[in-house]
């Protein structure tokens, strides 16, 4: 079981980071580097027009069994958020090579950390003011069964209580249409996603909440344990507070008001 994530900095504007054909490419040609078969194809996902008009980009996930590969991108930034969830063994230094083939970044920024999850119950200390935001990873012995509608429901049901954006609804799949052995489900939002694989043989659920905002995540453990007992919880850091000086990249066309409203049309059914 491998837990990685890197947060790349310093990324040219040559590396196109909006573009979907590359992206959709790369995330995919990553994980047959690493030798990890995904169990769907990527999704993919624009952001265009939101809160923050520097914060455009692309988002992308894919299904392995039992974990995810996910990449937030922020072309005029200059950045990009990488997170593997996998139940294979990957060595850290390999994951980092392969990343910088494709996604090159600047090293003096840029970093590669891991998470444990077994037994620890650790928050990393940070100042809120200069990071992106933080990254909670809980695991959870599981006291009833579940199953991907009530995963979606708690998911799209935690966007609310910790004041995120959606821009999609809650998706999950099993790893294989016969006797399944994992359910994962993800949900994207503006500040990046919330995601869920259970190990239905142990009764064992993964949890992550990866966030680009602060938020009060010490109440997220009490609704966690609603569902069973907490046997892991760890927060980390994510990403240094960008400048957006540092870059001359412009912002699309403000969006008009009648095509902001389709988009977020979607979302009265809510």
């Amino acid at each position: 079981m491998t837990h990685l994530m890197f947060d790349g900095y310093g990324v040219k504007a040559s590396i196109a980071l909006g573009n979907s054909n590359f992206i959709n490419q790369t995330i995919n040609l990553v994980l047959f580097d690493l030798k990890i078969k995904p169990i769907s194809p990527a999704y993919l996902l624009p952001y265009d027009y939101g809160l923050v008009p520097i914060d455009e980009g692309l988002s992308s996930y894919i299904f392995l069994e039992g974990g995810h590969l996910t990449i937030h991108t922020f072309p005029l930034r200059g950045c990009y958020f990488v997170d593997l969830y996998t139940q294979q063994d990957i060595d850290p230094n390999f994951f980092h090579k392969v990343i910088q083939r494709y996604w090159p970044s600047a090293k003096p920024k840029s970093r590669l950390f891991s998470a444990n999850r077994n037994g620890i119950n650790q928050s990393e200390a940070f100042d809120p003011k200069s990071v992106f935001g933080p990254h909670v990873m809980a695991t959870v012995q599981l006291t009833s069964n579940t199953n991907l509608e009530s995963t979606n429901r708690f998911l799209e049901g935690l966007i609310d209580n910790i004041g995120m954006t959606p821009i999609t609804r809650a998706f999950g799949l099993y790893n294989q249409y016969t006797n399944p052995t994992f359910l994962s489900s993800i949900v994207m939002i503006a500040e990046s996603h919330l995601s869920i694989h259970v190990n239905l043989q142990e009764s064992k659920m993964y949890f992550d909440i990866f966030s680009c905002k602060m938020f009060d995540y010490a109440r997220v453990q009490g609704l966690l344990e609603k569902m069973g007992m907490v046997k892991s919880w760890h927060v980390v850091a994510r990403g240094e507070k960008h400048d957006p000086r540092s870059t001359k990249r412009k912002a699309k066309i403000k969006i008009n008001s009648k095509a902001k409203v389709a988009l977020n049309w979607w979302k009265e059914k809510l």
